[in-house]
Formats: structure tokens, C-alpha cells, sequence
């Protein structure tokens, strides 16, 4: 699972940002494709994903130089690939089949993009397949230092440091409570009653 941001932040998106998000959709299916050699239904849902956001893209966003700015959506229906505007009688057969063609286009470069980058990147893709085998999960700063070339052993560093701050960072919590327990009153002492 690759959770990204949430949808709040990708409400205003510029073209060279959706292009790239298209191809980060595509890095499962490429990857088994370089991998395995086949594919498996997996990558549904970022394929159903990728044809949605290259729809807006081009028929809500205006992104595509051959369409134009135009809004040709039509509510929530999704209009893509084999789903055509001959139903709508304000869209050409001409405008359905630039549309067609500007989405798979779109698509068709976010995978060859995804490509490259997996070819490229193969040494790391590995190294996250055995960390993620080894930990189960990994964080952000565990995925930029195996981008920057890292090591399992210096994962495994790297949490025995976090761990050990985490458990110093507890034990002296723990003291400060035992001690405001101990002392309610925060070390500071009552004058002796005078007799």
C-alpha cells in the first residue's frame, strides 16, 4: 500500500504535476512488468486511477494542446475510451476521437516515463522490495535514503538510532513523572514550623 497526500492538497493542480502523478500511478504495473515478466490485476484500480485524472486532464483542466480549453465533461459520467460524445449532440465525432487520442497519449507517456524511471532506479526497487520484506513497513526518511542509495544495514541503523531516542525520550518522561508523583509539589519545600 502507497498512501500519498490527501485529495485537499491536489485540489489545485498545474499539468507538469498531473503528468508526473500519472506515471507515479503507473510504478506498480511497470514494476511487475519489468520484474515478472506478466502482469496481475493488482494495478486496477491505478489504472481506473490514471484514465480518470488524463480524462480531466483533458476534458475539465484544458491541458491538451490538440483539444483546447474546453470543458467537456458531462457531471460525473466518466467519458473516455469507448465511451464517446456521439450520445451528447454538442460533440462532434471529430472532438470524441481527439479526446480519445489526447488520453491515451497522456497515458501512453506516463507509462513510458514509469519505465524509464523503473530501468533506472532498478538497485533501489530492490532494496525497498527486501526492506519492506524485512520490516513490513517504511517511512518517508527510510525511502529517501534507499533513493539516496542506502543499505539495509544502514536502515537497521537508522532504527536502532530512532528506537533508542524514542526509548530515551520515554524513560525521561517517565522519570518526570515519577518525580512530580514523588514531589507534588515540585521541589519546592514548606519552611519548618516554628516552635
Amino acid at each position: 500500500v502507497t498512501q500519498t497526500l490527501p485529495k485537499e492538497d491536489m485540489l489545485n493542480m498545474s499539468t507538469q504535476k498531473a503528468k508526473n502523478f500519472l506515471s507515479f500511478l503507473f510504478g506498480g504495473r511497470v514494476a511487475e512488468e519489468q520484474i515478472f515478466k506478466d502482469f496481475t490485476s493488482g494495478a486496477s484500480n491505478d489504472i481506473q486511477k490514471a484514465t480518470d485524472l488524463a480524462r480531466r486532464m483533458v476534458c475539465e483542466w484544458g491541458m491538451s494542446s490538440k483539444v483546447g480549453p474546453l470543458f467537456l465533461g458531462r457531471g460525473n459520467d466518466p467519458v473516455f475510451l469507448g465511451k464517446t460524445y456521439n450520445d451528447n449532440t454538442e460533440y462532434s465525432e471529430d472532438s470524441a476521437k481527439n479526446v480519445d487520442s489526447e488520453i491515451k497519449n497522456f497515458i501512453q507517456k506516463a507509462y513510458e516515463k514509469a519505465q524509464k524511471i523503473i530501468q533506472e532506479k532498478i538497485t533501489q526497487l530492490h532494496t525497498m522490495a527486501e526492506a519492506l520484506l524485512r520490516f513490513e513497513t517504511i517511512d518517508s526518511e527510510e525511502i529517501d535514503m534507499i533513493m539516496h542509495g542506502k543499505n539495509l544495514s544502514d536502515l537497521e541503523n537508522y532504527r536502532k538510532t530512532e528506537n533508542e531516542k524514542i526509548n530515551k525520550e520515554r524513560k525521561t518522561s517517565a522519570d518526570k513523572k515519577n518525580k512530580s508523583e514523588d514531589d507534588p509539589l515540585g521541589g519546592s519545600a514548606l519552611p519548618s514550623p516554628v516552635v
